[in-house]
């Protein structure tokens, strides 16, 4: 009895692991006070750039990671990031965008595309109000994602 026991017990920490971390997600957290007179840089070409720490690029099979040389910039049809090569995105090719809480207090916004995911770490939540003030408005936000846009009018 002993033994199955101990063959069990790695396995129920790993299922409450999981609930835990869906539970999490699915939290709309507290933003708290957030800076909103945050303005991103711009390039002479019109991009805006976005102080990124980590972007992760999911795909339906793989993904790829960069964290030693990130980039993001809002270009007016879209976003323009470097995992390993400069990659490209319309904003009509994402179906909605997800802002999160890291363990670390930094923010995550996850781009969801047709296939795809891709996951921006953005050094504050000031930072990625400004990102979300400066996408189009039919862009659908989640719920977090609109709590941290707050009820104020994108711009």
């Amino acid at each position: 009895m002993l033994e199955i026991a101990a063959q069990i017990w790695p396995l129920f920490v790993i299922i409450l692991f999981a609930l835990l971390a869906i539970r999490h997600n699915r939290r709309v957290p507290n933003w708290g006070e957030v800076p909103v007179d945050l303005r991103l840089d711009q390039e002479p070409d019109g991009a805006l750039i976005v102080p990124v720490s980590q972007i992760l690029h999911r795909r339906t099979f793989g993904f790829t990671r960069n964290g030693i040389s990130p980039k993001l910039w809002l270009v007016p049809g879209g976003l323009r990031f470097k995992v390993f090569g400069t990659s490209e995105r319309r904003f009509a090719d994402f179906e909605r965008v997800h802002a999160t809480r890291t363990l670390l207090r930094s923010t995550v916004l996850i781009f969801f595309g047709h296939g795809e995911r891709v996951h921006f770490m953005l050094p504050s939540e000031g930072v990625a109000h400004a990102v979300l003030r400066a996408l189009p408005a039919d862009l659908p936000l989640s719920a977090a994602a609109a709590a941290l846009l707050g009820d104020r009018v994108r711009k």
